[in-house]
């Protein structure tokens, strides 16, 4: 038997993932800058900016899902009340 989970169980593991990604790299960038080591044309700049692009997407998308079913939530509990469906 497969155990399914729901799309925004997978988004949490994966930004927990490329937090860790992001966090690794840019002190692997920041500790030569710390030397005065010129870091500007490292092309891991980029990598860095694309993990945290993607942070920013499946954080929002986590904080979004949060409130949207905070919002639905009342209406759920009222259709279960009443027995009227909540897809109409």
């Amino acid at each position: 038997m497969s155990r399914r989970r729901p799309l925004i169980a997978w988004i949490r593991i994966l930004h927990r993932w490329i937090s860790m990604l992001f966090t690794v790299l840019a002190a692997s960038l920041l500790t030569p800058a710390l030397f005065g080591v010129d870091t500007t044309s490292n092309p891991l700049g980029l990598v860095a900016l694309l993990l945290l692009v993607l942070l920013v997407v499946t954080g929002v998308w986590t904080a979004a899902h949060h409130y949207a079913v905070k919002f639905r939530a009342p209406r759920r509990a009222r259709a279960r009340r009443t027995g009227v469906p909540t897809n109409v």
